[in-house]
């Protein structure tokens, strides 16, 4: 079901994607991204690695193609919002049916289809939820994603440590957890 959300939301996305440089950072983004260079401080490489990818795709123009990045983002995050909540005992419908607030609130709506940042921020976020709230959290993973969420917004790293905190306060071994750090660097 989270799959099929995800995909949902994004052919919700496509018919309102931006195919020009819209306001504030997308022009300067799309630049960096399909020339591989550095946006403003921070610079943002998660995004202008992930990008360039986007920005090889063989149809519409760059900022269009960039645009599928924010949509591919928040329909990623969309489908993990359900996944832990189904994961959480929520009921399948009702946990889809909560998850699809998320994209239908203005400004996430609003970030889905421009070239930004904050898309891919928050499917970093719901990535690293999904590996850490589990009965069994994937430590390695999500030390791995927290190191790499870092290239993403600078302000995942609150998020993150909120995340981490969690599981913190649930394991036992916090030497295990200690032991992780450089995985984050």
């Amino acid at each position: 079901m989270p799959v099929i959300l995800g995909m949902a939301v994004f052919a919700m996305v496509l018919p309102v994607l931006h195919g020009d440089v819209t306001w504030y950072d997308a022009g300067e983004l799309s630049v960096a991204a399909a020339g591989l260079g550095v946006a403003h401080p921070t610079g943002f490489p998660l995004f202008t690695m992930l990008g360039h990818l986007f920005a090889s795709l063989p149809f519409g123009s760059i900022p269009f193609r960039l645009a599928l990045l924010s949509a591919a983002s928040i329909a990623l995050a969309t489908g993990l919002i359900s996944a832990i909540a189904t994961y959480h005992g929520a009921c399948p419908k009702r946990s889809a049916l909560g998850a699809l607030l998320f994209p239908a609130t203005f400004v996430v709506w609003l970030h889905a289809g421009l070239v930004e940042v904050y898309a891919l921020n928050v499917a970093c976020i719901a990535s690293l939820a999904w590996l850490l709230v589990r009965e069994r959290p994937s430590l390695e993973r999500a030390a791995f994603l927290s190191g790499v969420g870092l290239g993403a917004h600078a302000t995942f790293v609150f998020s993150a440590l909120a995340l981490w905190a969690l599981v913190w306060s649930r394991e036992r071994d916090t030497r295990r957890i200690l032991a992780l750090w450089p995985w984050v660097l």
